[in-house]
């Protein structure tokens, strides 16, 4: 379907990576996403609860631009300038069969605005008919591609480690952070930074900052690594913040520590170095930590890897369905825009797996609940899901939270509430935990058995008794 589409509709390249940010809670791992921006040190940063996510310009050295190198969040501008990059590299072509066409009347003639108001509503059809004119009527200048990066500043609370394979895809590097200033073999505590400046320490469990980062290479490893390696497999660098607080003997040691625990491990070819970060030198240009350049290099390097033609059409499908203000539509939907956008019909769930794989959107096929669903917004659906997670002390109380936080069962009353306004199932969100074995459906004498019950042992607290047990 993809090479097809590359000889019939002309392509042009482009970039698009995920970086996840991961690690326990009050690492740093907001502050590192600060620093990769050249953002000054903010001490009083808020803890991120559940998931963080924004699309970033990494303009490099490898990624010239006229705006100059720093990294930027994404602008409706930039997503214009990319369309009307597109849409010229599509025209000059030899191959093209618009080639006598202006980029405007291409832009027009390359989306069936008509068919959309079949679908949608007016507004949507007329912001569509506008962006479409923006990017015909846009000159650029840009000769190379510029890349789109989705980071995920994700919690650091245990749970999110239970939640993450329902979204790892490939094209994704893993910066997986740890505090370098304590002892990684200590028992882990949690500690979330509050908008009012407070630290708030929570549970201390039976597991060292050690055992929780082997459990994360080891997850990332076992959905993600492939047999035959290619330049679509994962990579993942391990950093140490608090930097200013070692000298270098010390930070050499902890970086032969970090080593000895994937060395030799199935998982250790995943890992590509050890980095021990100073993030309160973040935007002070010449006396910048190097480590900090070091890293924006690695992912420089990572996203170039990842540039590849795609067929012009598909990218004005993911502009459409971009410009449409729902965080999930139907599939029939989708099928619809896809075929104003000239796809075939039956090719239009192929290209949905390909931006799923992008982390783009989310498009489950192999759920029979969510098969007939794309969720446009990811951030969005991943903030829905952590609803029901205790991740955020102020639930309504009551029995069912009781039930909930002290034994790990979810019962159909109380997920029906919390998600009964979400714009998605809340049958079909349990179907999703289910799928990815964050859930199993149980029967106890703990709540009426008229209803169902699911048991979801990442919502209880840390074991903190006997170890051995």
């Amino acid at each position: 379907v993809y090479e097809r589409a590359l000889k019939e509709q002309g392509s042009a390249d482009v970039a698009y990576a995920r970086l996840m940010l991961l690690g326990s809670a009050g690492t740093g791992k907001t502050s590192l996403k600060r620093s990769l921006m050249e953002e000054p040190f903010n001490p009083h940063t808020t803890s991120t609860i559940v998931s963080d996510v924004s699309t970033v310009r990494p303009f490099g050295h490898k990624w010239q631009t006229r705006r100059g190198s720093r990294w930027r969040e994404t602008t409706e501008e930039d997503e214009i300038e990319e369309l009307a990059h597109l849409l010229e590299s599509s025209l000059s072509r030899p191959s093209s069969h618009h080639a006598s066409k202006s980029v405007l009347y291409h832009s027009l003639d390359l989306v069936d605005t008509r068919s959309i108001a079949k679908f949608s509503d007016l507004d949507t059809e007329m912001c569509i008919k506008e962006f479409l004119r923006k990017a015909g009527a846009h000159k650029t200048t840009e000769s190379l591609v510029q890349p789109f990066l989705h980071i995920w500043d994700c919690g650091g609370q245990p749970v999110f480690l239970e939640i993450l394979p329902a979204f790892l895809t490939p094209r994704t590097m893993f910066l997986l952070l740890f505090d370098a200033s304590k002892d990684f073999r200590e028992r882990w505590q949690s500690h979330q930074n509050t908008s009012a400046g407070k630290v708030l320490f929570g549970e201390v469990v039976n597991e060292s900052t050690s055992d929780l980062m082997a459990k994360w290479m080891s997850t990332i490893h076992s959905h993600l690594m492939k047999h035959n390696k290619d330049d679509t497999s994962p990579s993942l660098y391990c950093i140490g913040t608090r930097g200013d607080k070692l000298n270098e003997e010390r930070k050499e040691e902890i970086r032969e520590q970090i080593q000895s625990l994937y060395e030799e491990k199935e998982f250790s070819d995943l890992i590509e170095d050890v980095l021990i970060i100073d993030n309160t030198t973040s935007g002070k240009g010449e006396k910048e930590d190097p480590s900090i350049k070091e890293l924006r290099g690695a992912i420089d390097l990572f996203i170039h890897k990842l540039v590849f033609p795609t067929p012009v059409n598909w990218v004005l499908f993911r502009k459409v369905l971009q410009e449409l203000k729902q965080n999930v539509i139907n599939v029939s939907k989708a099928i619809a825009i896809g075929v104003a956008c000239h796809i075939p019909a039956a090719n239009v769930p192929e290209v949905l797996k390909f931006y799923h794989e992008l982390g783009v959107l989310l498009y489950y096929p192999q759920i029979e609940g969510l098969k007939n669903k794309v969720i446009l917004r990811p951030k969005w659906f991943v903030n829905t899901i952590g609803k029901v997670f205790p991740l955020d002390k102020g639930w309504s109380g009551g029995k069912r939270w009781f039930l909930l936080r002290n034994n790990g069962i979810l019962v159909q009353p109380l997920y029906h509430k919390v998600w009964q306004s979400s714009g998605i199932g809340s049958e079909e969100i349990i179907e999703l935990l289910v799928h990815f074995r964050l859930a199993a459906q149980v029967q106890t004498e703990l709540y009426d058995s008229r209803f169902k019950q699911y048991f979801l042992p990442a919502v209880l607290p840390g074991y903190t008794g006997d170890p051995n047990e």
